[in-house]
């Protein structure tokens, strides 16, 4: 019984020092490595690095950049943040034989600003932007070996436009059908007052467009038929 007691506890340990089934093993971090003959290297060692080379902000100490090498060479993995610790950027590559990859940008309040990956089966690269404030799409289609291939869509295309300022007020509403403005149109100023009033058809104005300062008072009220002005009144 001892003797397999002891058995039992060498093997443990022997398991344990080679790392065999370890489950949560972590890359090696470093912050500085230096290049010879086109490798990464750390300071006084003769092997490849392999692992996570980091560098941090100066004011804050938070991660700023990190790139994963593999025998010295980049495994091509790449995340760049903000200095308030919001993912910038991410390059990941899938599949380098096959040309499979990805890359990422993100506004600095975390929403995501553009994506552009490559199917390596089709050649193809697919790219999709948002905007800031409102999550929504600007555009979205591919490229071939750098061109643009096919049609691509650029989502103001229909239905209702809406955009933010930066401090969360909205600054625009716009209705589209077809690509064009259809409808009511209202922008406002940063402070929540609105800024003008106006209607569309078929993307010119047609009917009543108003227009305020940034205190409320009426300055423009004016009328449009098929895009040509027909009465105009100034408020002093």
């Amino acid at each position: 019984m001892k003797n397999l007691l002891f058995l039992l506890v060498l093997a443990f340990a022997v398991f344990s020092y080679t790392g065999i089934g370890r489950l949560n093993d972590t890359k090696k971090e470093v912050t500085y490595l230096h290049e010879r003959g086109g490798l990464k290297y750390e300071v006084n060692e003769e092997k490849p690095f392999t692992g996570d080379y980091f560098t941090y902000w100066d004011v804050n100490g938070k991660k700023k950049k990190r790139t994963s090498y593999k025998d010295g060479k980049s495994e091509g993995i790449y995340t760049e943040w903000y200095v308030t610790g919001q993912v910038k950027e991410k390059v990941k590559i899938e599949d380098e034989d096959e040309g499979d990859w990805s890359h990422t940008y993100w506004y600095e309040n975390g929403q995501k600003m553009s994506e552009l990956y490559s199917d390596g089966y089709t050649g193809k690269k697919h790219y999709i932007s948002w905007f800031e404030h409102n999550g929504q799409k600007i555009q979205e289609g591919y490229y071939v070996n750098k061109f643009v291939d096919g049609d691509w869509v650029y989502h103001r295309a229909d239905g209702a436009w809406v955009d933010w300022y930066k401090n969360g007020q909205k600054k625009e509403v716009t209705n589209y059908k077809n690509g064009e403005i259809e409808g009511s149109s209202t922008l406002w100023y940063e402070n929540g007052q609105i800024e003008q009033k106006a209607d569309y058809k078929d993307g010119k104005l047609n009917g009543q467009v108003v227009g305020w300062n940034e205190n409320g008072k009426k300055m423009l009220d004016e009328n449009y038929k098929n895009g040509k002005l027909d009465e105009h009144r100034i408020n002093n």
